[in-house]
C-alpha cells in the first residue's frame, strides 16, 4: 500500500513535469527585474532630508520616488553613487583598523559631506552623512551617476 501510493505522488510529479515542458519548478518564475532608471520628474520628487543622512538611507528615498517597486526596477544601489563619489574624488578608500574604508576629502567636505563614528556589529566605525547640500548635489549629478561617466 505504502509503494503504491509513492508510486502514485510520483506519477503526479512527472504529470507536472511534463506539463511544465520539463522544468522542475514549485513555483512560478519571477519576471526579471528592469536595471534602476528614474526620469527627471522623479528625480525633482526626492525628498532632501534637513538632517544629515547616510547614503544607503538617501538612496532608498531615491528608489521609492522612482517607484521601483511598483514597475519591477532594481533599487539603486549605494555603491553605485559611492563608487561614482570617489572617483569624482569626493570619498578616499583608506586602511583603518585593517579594513577599507571610505573616507571624506576635502572636495568632499565643501559639498556637505561628513564623518561620524559609529557602533556596529564589529564594533566601532567612521560613517559618511550626507547634508541637504550633498544630497542636492548627488540628485543634480544622478543623470552622469547612472550613465557610469567619470
Amino acid at each position: 500500500v505504502r509503494l503504491a501510493r509513492c508510486f502514485y505522488y510520483i506519477s503526479g510529479v512527472l504529470e507536472k513535469v511534463i506539463a511544465n515542458g520539463g522544468e522542475i519548478s514549485g513555483m512560478p518564475k519571477k519576471e526579471k527585474k528592469q536595471p534602476f532608471s528614474i526620469t527627471r520628474q522623479e528625480i525633482d520628487a526626492v525628498p532632501v532630508q534637513e538632517t544629515p543622512t547616510y547614503i544607503s538611507h538617501f538612496c532608498q528615498a531615491i528608489s521609492a520616488a522612482a517607484r521601483v517597486e511598483e514597475t519591477n526596477r532594481k533599487a539603486l544601489s549605494y555603491r553605485v553613487v559611492n563608487d561614482w563619489l570617489c572617483e569624482k574624488g569626493f570619498l578616499e578608500i583608506v586602511e583603518y583598523r585593517g579594513k577599507k574604508q571610505k573616507r571624506v576629502t576635502e572636495l568632499g567636505r565643501q559639498i556637505g559631506m561628513a564623518e561620524v563614528e559609529r557602533d556596529g556589529r564589529e564594533g566601532r566605525y567612521v560613517g559618511v552623512t550626507y547634508n541637504e547640500e550633498a544630497q542636492q548635489f548627488i540628485l543634480d549629478n544622478l543623470e552622469l551617476i547612472l550613465s557610469g561617466e567619470m
